[in-house]
């Protein structure tokens, strides 16, 4: 009885509206009428044609989704990966890197698809990453890293916005290789880099390990860099480096843990703590290297590109000290005589520390002087001898690792080399400014880096890096305008003029893209 009041009851809409209602449930007279056209219907499907129609326009929808979200990248190939074996022809296999040799079986099918990759897929893109990164001037903790994807402690793991930015990197570093090779993996390069702006929206969102948001950071716009996509790098580097601001990485007082000084408090009392205060002393050599990179990152753009630095801080307000050898952060022993800083470069008389510093932190004291260069000329300083005095001691200290630049053992030599390379260049710009009597030496700077890229290894390291193919072009550009003295002048045609065209051939052949 009381079932056949209730379908006798009339629904509650028609009963505020007051309407006649047949009291059919779910759909009433009024609403079968009125379905069609009502654009404020109830979500549920009240016939055949209705639901046709949900289900063509959630298609579209769909589509419409995958095509905002790929249109920011270039349009590439499908990801789809051969599976085929790889190659065991002897040449086939000479030409590949080693790194690229341990491929896991497990990548079959999809394997790119699941938000975790398989631990074996994993090991290999991040070796690949690993091996390549000081190319592109990015200084990794790389047992550090492998720790951490080892751990069990969800806070300790790696971030999923800073795993697909290494997976992102990886890929990029295979189009050394053929296309159509199985170990080509630049065709996911579109996935991993969507996916990887997706968890960096959710890290900020909610305020997740931060620090690996700015990893993730400094990885993409390396590799936008490297891709020649600059506005959209600097677009996004800029952001990272403000945020790494806020977030105090430029004011790290004490490199030790527990820290030697005690840090002043905050300006204001509504300051955001947006890190945790670290409890280690590798987490406190993790915030160190993660400031640096992003301040090389940030030079690297303003300096190849132009761009204003976003990082725009006097270098007496950053008071985070020069990163130290990895294994002295390793081993607790970070001694405050060898603590340096960045401002310090450009004192007149410069204290060396006990023990020798990283090829990193010496990378970093050229991008400097490298900048320092550019904008003193553009802004035209008066007193350029002081920055030429200052270049050319930094030039002396790093002459006595040259013989170690040219070894190609160490992946650190990566960053001596392109700290040799800056401060010649910004020399260059220097003595270019100079005239006439800057003249001899600037022909001999040139040469002698031109003749930095007569080892293979060398040349290697410039192919890869943005930054070193600037400078070699700007050498370039020098050692042209001196064969066109000689030419005019006729003097020291027959001696001189053949090392030259000898010279400007080999950095022709470097520059030139393949």
């Amino acid at each position: 009885m009381s079932s056949k009041r209730k379908l006798r009851e009339s629904c509650p809409a028609c009963v505020r509206s007051g309407r006649v209602c047949d009291g059919l449930v779910p759909e009433c007279m009024y609403y079968r009428r009125s379905a069609p056209l009502n654009p404020t219907r109830p979500r549920q499907i009240r016939n055949k044609e209705e639901e046709m129609y949900l289900e063509e326009h959630i298609r579209e929808l769909e589509q419409r989704l995958e095509t905002l979200s790929s249109a920011s990248s270039t349009p590439r190939a499908s990801p789809n990966i051969p599976s085929r074996p790889i190659s065991s022809s002897p040449r086939a296999q000479d030409s590949i890197p080693n790194v690229f040799r341990g491929r896991p079986q497990d990548m079959t099918g999809e394997w790119w698809k699941p938000a975790l990759l398989r631990r074996p897929i994993q090991d290999y893109l991040v070796q690949i990453f690993l091996a390549y990164a000081g190319q592109h001037h990015i200084q990794v903790d790389g047992p550090g890293l492998l720790r951490a994807l080892q751990s069990f402690d969800p806070a300790e793991q790696p971030h999923p916005a800073l795993l697909d930015s290494i997976y992102l990197f990886a890929c990029s570093c295979t189009d050394s290789l053929p296309l159509a090779s199985p170990l080509s993996l630049v065709r996911l390069e579109d996935h991993f880099l969507t996916r990887a702006r997706k968890d960096m929206n959710d890290s900020l969102a909610f305020a997740d390990r931060l620090l690996d948001y700015l990893k993730a950071s400094n990885i993409i716009a390396a590799y936008l860099l490297r891709r020649g996509r600059h506005l959209e790098g600097y677009h996004h580097h800029s952001g990272a480096a403000r945020l790494a601001m806020a977030c105090g990485l430029h004011h790290i007082y004490s490199p030790t843990f527990p820290p030697h000084v005690q840090e002043p408090l905050p300006a204001s009392t509504e300051a955001v703590a947006l890190l945790r205060p670290p409890s280690s002393q590798m987490q406190v050599a993790d915030r160190i290297f993660t400031f640096w990179n992003t301040f090389v990152q940030d030079q690297i753009y303003a300096i190849v590109h132009g761009f204003a630095p976003a990082l725009d801080e006097r270098l007496e307000d950053i008071r985070t000290p020069l990163p130290r050898p990895l294994v002295e952060y390793e081993q607790n022993d970070i001694r405050l005589q060898d603590i340096d800083y960045l401002y310090k470069v450009f004192q007149s008389t410069q204290r060396q520390p006990n023990r020798a510093e990283s090829a990193f932190a010496s990378f970093i004291k050229s991008l400097a002087l490298l900048h320092s260069a550019r904008v003193g000329l553009a802004n035209r300083v008066d007193d350029l001898a002081s920055i030429i005095a200052t270049t050319q001691s930094f030039r002396r200290f790093l002459t006595g690792m040259t013989d170690s630049v040219t070894d190609g053992t160490n992946l650190m030599d990566r960053f001596l080399y392109s700290a040799i390379v800056c401060t010649q260049t910004a020399l260059l710009q220097l003595f270019r400014a100079t005239g006439p009597s800057g003249a001899t030496e600037l022909v001999n700077i040139a040469s002698s880096l031109a003749d930095t890229v007569r080892s293979p290894y060398n040349e290697q390291l410039a192919r890869g890096s943005q930054l070193i193919m600037h400078c070699l072009k700007f050498t370039q550009a020098v050692l042209e305008q001196h064969r066109q003295q000689l030419v005019g002048n006729r003097s020291g045609v027959g001696s001189r003029l053949p090392d030259v065209e000898e010279r400007i051939s080999m950095l022709s052949r470097v520059t030139t893209p393949d």
